[in-house]
């Protein structure tokens, strides 16, 4: 790696400002550390797993102080996202690594999509619903 540790520190610093904004800093960490440094697909993905758990007991913390959590999803979410993670790491780590980064280039495509169009009508159909 040729890169100064500073290129490092300061990708950290803007995803875990969005992090802390709620915008998802692993959808664009992965991205930038493939970009702009060195590193492979696979290595930025360990890399910004590896990092989200500083940044998850900050926002865990930042959270349960503000009272924002439903304990009673937690459970469910934690045992989906457990076996998410299983089977994304061993897509990751298996044949289809080649054709990882045209996925997640798909998937960040949609997820921006979704984002612009759909979110918005999404939550004021189910505000709608909650309310009848």
């Amino acid at each position: 790696m040729n890169e100064s540790f500073y290129l490092f520190a300061i990708l950290g610093l803007l995803m875990g400002v969005l992090s802390g904004l709620g915008l998802g800093g692993g959808k664009l960490l992965i991205p930038a550390l493939v970009l702009f440094t060195s590193i492979g697909q696979a290595e930025a993905q360990g890399a910004t797993l590896l990092s989200f758990v500083p940044i998850s007991i900050v926002a865990i913390l930042t959270h349960m102080k503000e009272r924002n959590i439903d304990w009673s999803l937690v459970g469910w979410v934690v045992i989906g996202a457990i076996g998410g993670s299983l089977l994304g790491s061993m897509m990751a780590m298996g044949p289809l690594l080649p054709y990882l980064r045209i996925v997640f280039g798909i998937f960040l495509i949609g997820l921006g999509i979704f984002e612009l169009l759909v979110k918005d009508r999404v939550k004021k159909k189910m505000n709608r619903t909650q309310t009848t």
